[in-house]
């Protein structure tokens, strides 16, 4: 299914493409670092695996030479018995020819400038051990020819198997060393790689953060503070500021709604503003028919001849005033629908920032979760810090066992020591990454901290909005009441033509009617007042707001066709 453009703009679309690329950095890192140490070890194990086969070949050889020379003892011990000296005579060749083969063999395998003294040392035993195959058979013919006497054979070959075995030892005790060299700089390998990888891993998760946070910034908190200023000058009352376009997200839909509420609610004001000076103008005309009627009513007693053309003209006027005030009054009448509309949209508005609030909050939870992942990482080296201290313990009984075996058990304490090391330093490492979890939780908590502060401003917008809602709520009460006040005057106005319809019909009643009509013109010119007071007040209220040149080019207009 395809998403349409208004789901691609989606704030939790890019909050989740942020989250991704952050994401994929870490763990890229991790990857590269892991099949690093994967081939690096592979490498040592390989090179550890070829020296140790290397130290059992010497050790093999070196019992099988050792079987060699005691065959030579059991020549000279019981060669007097034929049989029994072609027998062991046998198996003496046989061991020999063993150990010049699987010498040879070996010579060919310590190939390499690692190998080098090893090589060196067994060139030279297979030399020695040509030349003392040579002198036992010089012995061996000494032996015979002596009548089989064993102390003219021992004499013969009496200590020439000393060097060769000596030379046999020192090459198993090289390549010891070498393996136990090898095996160190495997182990400092390993922790080089380890090291590097929770280099890489920690340099990831911070560029991961710092991409993270410059994309909320550019993406989100940048929009919101444009939000709050343009929220700011409308709360203040300033209707000119031109809000700017934050996109087609749900953060720019809001900045759209607040121009759409601002363009509204200024034309609103302007409408108000127009109406309040219509309200005026009506007032002063008013007040100066009243003034006329009044001189009037004083003159009719001696201008009776005119009352009846003055009476018509009268009445004529007040059909307009009853026309103004009907208009008046409907004016009135759509601005009350106005403010209804308008603070339907203040109100819209307000559950929208409500929305953004727990948006943050839910982000906020998502980093607790977070936090409390580090604290099961934290557990699991535990786990890795008790099976290190075991290793140690196990590695330090294999070094006692190893030194009870002597001479034999050399070669194993020497590879438990290294396991003790290797445990220490699993453990030193495991506390080393305690600390970095630690660290990785003070972090999320200061996110956590930084979220509750962004729900505060939200919830402050909120404010700003439901006193946006009061506000439209006593305009509209003041607009209301202006409402029911002309609707008193155009009963009054209706009353008072009717009045003067009578008076043209009844000339002869004109005195009494007079004093009628002067009463009631005192009754009018109080409600004028309170008329033109009302619009004053609501003319003050009105200079709280600044409006666009638009408007007031359009009120100006309007007060002219007025007058």
């Amino acid at each position: 299914m395809r998403m349409s453009a208004s789901s691609l703009n989606s704030l939790t679309i890019k909050l989740l493409g942020i989250s991704s690329i952050a994401a994929f950095l870490i763990v890229s890192a991790g990857f590269y670092g892991l099949s690093s140490s994967w081939s690096s070890m592979n490498e040592l194990s390989r090179i550890i695996e070829v020296d140790q086969a290397h130290e059992r070949s010497v050790l093999k050889i070196s019992v099988k030479f050792k079987e060699q020379v005691q065959e030579w003892k059991n020549i000279l011990l019981r060669g007097y018995d034929r049989k029994k000296f072609n027998k062991y005579l046998e198996k003496f060749k046989d061991k020999e020819k063993q150990v010049a083969e699987e010498s040879t063999t070996l010579l060919q395998e310590l190939q390499g400038p690692s190998n080098k003294t090893a090589h060196q040392l067994l060139a030279t035993f297979i030399k020695d051990h040509k030349v003392l195959a040579e002198k036992y058979r010089q012995g061996l013919r000494q032996f015979e020819a002596s009548g089989y006497d064993s102390k003219t054979g021992d004499k013969a070959v009496s200590g020439i198997d000393r060097v060769p075995l000596h030379t046999l030892t020192t090459t198993a005790d090289t390549i010891s060393k070498q393996l136990a060299t090898t095996s160190q700089a495997a182990l400092k390998k390993k922790q080089q790689v380890v090291l590097f990888t929770l280099i890489l891993i920690i340099v990831a998760i911070i560029a991961g953060a710092a991409t993270y946070a410059i994309l909320v910034r550019r993406l989100i908190i940048r929009r919101v503070h444009l939000l709050v200023s343009d929220l700011e000058h409308i709360t203040e009352g300033d209707f000119t500021h031109q809000c700017q376009p934050l996109g087609e997200d749900e953060i720019g839909k809001i900045g759209t709604a607040i121009e759409t509420l601002k363009n509204k609610m200024g034309a609103l004001i302007s409408e108000i503003n127009l109406m309040t000076q219509q309200v005026n103008n009506s007032s002063a005309t008013m007040s100066n028919m009243m003034r006329e009627a009044q001189v009037q009513l004083t003159e009719q007693a001696s201008e009776a001849e005119h009352i009846q053309s003055s009476m018509t003209a009268m009445n004529d006027t007040m059909k307009t005033v009853v026309s103004k005030a009907e208009e008046v009054a409907k004016s009135a009448r759509d601005a009350d629908q106005k403010s209804h509309e308008g603070q339907k949209v203040v109100n819209a508005t307000r559950e929208t920032i409500d929305s953004l609030a727990k948006e943050v909050e839910t982000t906020a939870q998502v980093i607790t979760s977070l936090n409390e992942a580090s604290n099961n990482v934290g557990s699991i080296l535990d786990v890795i810090k008790g099976i290190s201290e075991q290793t140690n313990m196990l590695a330090l009984n294999a070094a006692i066992e190893a030194a009870r075996a002597g001479e034999q058990g050399r070669g194993f304490a020497v590879v438990a020591d290294e396991v003790r090391g290797l445990a220490q330093r699993t453990g030193d490492s495991a506390e080393q990454i305690y600390d970095l979890i630690e660290q990785l939780r003070s972090h999320a908590h200061n996110a956590v901290e930084a979220m509750d502060k962004g729900k505060e401003r939200a919830d402050a917008s909120v404010q700003q909005s439901e006193k946006m809602s009061e506000l439209l709520t006593s305009i509209i009460t003041i607009v209301s009441e202006i409402s029911a006040t002309n609707a008193q005057i155009e009963s009054l106005i209706k009353e008072q033509s009717n009045s003067f319809s009578v008076v043209t019909q009844q000339v002869s009643k004109i005195n009494t009617l007079s004093k009628n009509t002067t009463a009631k013109t005192g009754e009018t010119t109080v409600h004028s007042q309170e008329l033109s007071e009302l619009s004053e007040s609501l003319s003050t209220l009105l200079k709280q707001f600044k409006l666009t040149s638009t408007s007031l080019t359009d009120t100006s207009s309007s007060e002219k066709s007025a007058h």
